[in-house]
């Protein structure tokens, strides 16, 4: 089987599927890859910052996102004793979710 495509993609993780869309949505033909079968089975957590958000705004996944997280405008990091090591609050609004619901 052959196919042809302007562009290859490897990996579909955040970066790669935002490339997908985007592409496709700019008429680009691409064709996107992964060596894993399902969605990453361990918690996991992000932020998106108002950058991001802005980008996701331009794709038309902004409000889905907006719907899926929880608003955070603070940051604690603790240890496993749950001393504070460290925190900060935010400069602009950043919105935490959970990755593997957003994976899937």
């Amino acid at each position: 089987m052959r196919e042809e495509t302007d562009v290859l993609i490897v990996g579909l993780g955040p970066v790669g599927a935002a490339l997908a869309v985007y592409l496709g949505g700019m008429g680009v033909s691409a064709i996107a890859i992964e060596r894993d079968a399902g969605v990453y089975p361990l918690p996991r957590a992000a932020h998106l910052d108002h950058e991001t958000m802005r980008l996701l705004h331009l794709a038309g996944g902004a409000e889905a996102v907006r719907q899926a997280s929880q608003p955070l405008s603070a940051y604690e990091f603790r240890n496993a004793a749950g001393e504070l090591l460290m925190g900060f609050r935010a400069d602009r609004l950043a919105h935490f979710f959970h990755v593997p619901s957003a994976d899937a």
